[in-house]
């Protein structure tokens, strides 16, 4: 039921399935987007933190070579000649300043003594070295004011260049630099006022920062935060959805279109493959297996004493809680090359089945048909001497072939096969071309009347005029004859009148299960039927 259902509806589903694909697609690629955004995110944060480590190099040569100095000499003529001439070694210090014993500023390199010194106002933070910062702290230079980072180690400061953290956070492309003393942090950088969420999300960042970049989308913004290796700075770049997808926009389209491409193929791809899985001919491998096989028994009467002799296996395929019948499911199994599997799984199982529900009497004929090719199987011969062992001699296995499939090969193969103590069974004889010699070279035990000669059988036709001389062929090369698709008394009667000894069909009942079979054949027994006294058969529905 549901695979009709998934039919009637396959392009329905494949359009939703396609749908998704193009959607995760899309989706891939918006990924892909932020995980560049990421990466060009993580090579501004390398570019500023080396940037840093050259400006926090050049403080430790400077104090180092200040330190080695007397800071009271350094403001003489020649002592500032030596400091302005030191300037010279560095690219982001612009000043140094001198400090008293008492801890007053009173000399800078720029401006020489001061008319009065003066001691420092409170610093913004203190580093793990003991060294102050003063942010933005308002200086005078070159007779304009600036603000400019100083920093105080000692008798000295230095002015570093007001222009660094400008170009930082503008050429780096950086949104914010913090520095990092214990549980004191100080943005470097001026904050967003109109955005008050979004500071605190980035303060939050700051606070569980780390040497790998942690990415967080908070306030509508995604940020990307990481610490500087060896030193007390984090850094920040914040980028809004839509300016991510703005970097990348001829990338963007690309995917747009992989994605559009990719939902058409799924979409197409899938139909294909619902319409095949709703094609027998490509279900066919799968269904193949025992639990799907069905083996229907069709017994075989002896139209003189109405006894049971034997039956035929008939195969049924499920497919979920249909039955399909042999003529549809026959030909996608020899398309798909599986006609040994069906043979040798049905014969099997009809074995097994009919051991387990036969009781115990005269040994019981089973025939089952094999298509003329899996004569020649390799595992044809060692297959049936499993079965013959396993059937011991409850069963006889009757082995049924086509008249029209025989070629010089299956002929020798089948008289090899009687020779060994197996029954062989003509099926369908009549239909195909075969004349008295082929027939004496098999030797059959069993010659099959087509079910179209008995049909015909109360119109007198042309058809059914051929009987007896089945019958007399059959005498000549020392077989039985058994007439298929008996419907009623009257052709039972008539075929037992000609000489054909046993009868198959809807007659005397239709294919069952093994254990129905049991069942019939014990209610059978009761009341035999005897078609030669004209007594009336019990037709089984």
């Amino acid at each position: 039921m549901w695979r009709q259902h998934f039919h009637l509806h396959a392009k329905r589903y494949a359009l939703a399935v396609a749908v998704v694909v193009g959607a995760l697609g899309l989706g891939a690629g918006l990924g892909v987007v932020g995980q560049q955004t990421i990466r060009q995110a993580n090579l501004r944060i390398d570019a500023a933190e080396a940037e840093l480590s050259t400006v926090s190099r050049e403080l430790d040569r400077a104090f180092e070579r200040l330190g080695q100095t007397n800071s009271a000499e350094m403001c003489t003529p020649g002592g500032l000649i030596k400091l302005r001439a030191m300037l010279l070694d560095f690219r982001y210090i612009r000043d140094i300043g001198i400090y008293d014993r008492e801890g007053r500023l009173f000399c800078t390199s720029s401006m020489g003594a001061l008319p009065k010194a003066q001691f420092d106002p409170a610093a913004s933070l203190i580093n793990q070295e003991g060294r102050l910062y003063w942010l933005d702290m308002p200086l005078i230079m070159s007779d304009r004011q600036i603000k400019a980072t100083v920093i105080r180690d000692g008798a000295f400061n230095v002015v570093l260049d007001p222009f660094i953290s400008q170009a930082l956070l503008k050429h780096r492309d950086i949104d914010a630099i913090w520095f990092v003393m214990g549980r004191r942090i100080t943005r470097l950088s001026a904050p967003d006022a109109n955005d008050f969420d979004l500071e605190q999300a980035m303060l939050n960042a700051v606070r569980q920062a780390s040497l790998d970049a942690d990415v967080q989308f908070v306030a509508g913004r995604f940020i990307v935060t990481r610490g500087l290796a060896e030193s007390e700075f984090v850094v920040q770049i914040v980028r809004a959805p839509a300016a991510m997808v703005a970097g990348h926009v001829a990338y963007l389209v690309l995917l747009i279109i992989g994605a559009l491409a990719l939902g058409a193929l799924a979409y197409y791809l899938l139909l294909e493959r619902m319409r095949r899985a709703n094609d027998l001919k490509y279900r066919i491998r799968r269904l193949l297996v025992e639990r799907n096989l069905v083996c229907l028994y069709q017994p075989i009467v002896d139209l003189t004493s109405g006894n049971v002799t034997g039956c035929e296996v008939l195969m049924r395929l499920r497919n979920d809680e249909r039955l399909i019948s042999p003529d549809e499911a026959i030909p996608a199994i020899l398309a798909r090359g599986l006609a040994w599997e069906l043979d040798r799984l049905i014969s099997a199982k009809a074995v097994t089945e009919l051991l387990a529900a036969l009781p115990p009497g005269p040994s019981f004929k089973l025939a089952f048909n094999f298509f003329p090719e899996n004569l020649a199987h390799r595992d044809f011969r060692a297959h049936l001497d499993r079965l013959r062992e396993l059937a011991g001699e409850r069963l006889q296995l009757n082995i049924e072939v086509t008249e029209y499939s025989f070629v010089p090969e299956s002929i020798d193969t089948l008289h090899q096969l009687r020779d060994d103590g197996y029954l062989v069974s003509v099926d369908d004889f009549g239909t195909g071309y075969s004349n008295l010699g082929t027939v004496k070279r098999v030797g059959p035990d069993f010659l099959k009347i087509d079910k179209s000669f008995v049909f015909e059988m109360e119109d007198a036709s042309l058809r059914s005029n051929l009987i007896p001389e089945i019958v007399a062929i059959a005498r000549a090369v020392g077989a039985e004859v058994i007439g298929e698709g008996v419907e009623n008394l009257a052709q039972a009667q008539s075929l037992h009148e000609l000489g054909v000894r046993y009868g198959q069909g809807y007659y005397f009942a239709r294919p069952m299960a093994a254990d129905a079979l049991c069942i019939w054949m014990q209610e059978r027994t009761i009341t035999k039927p005897n078609v030669s006294k004209r007594r009336d058969i019990r037709r089984v529905a």
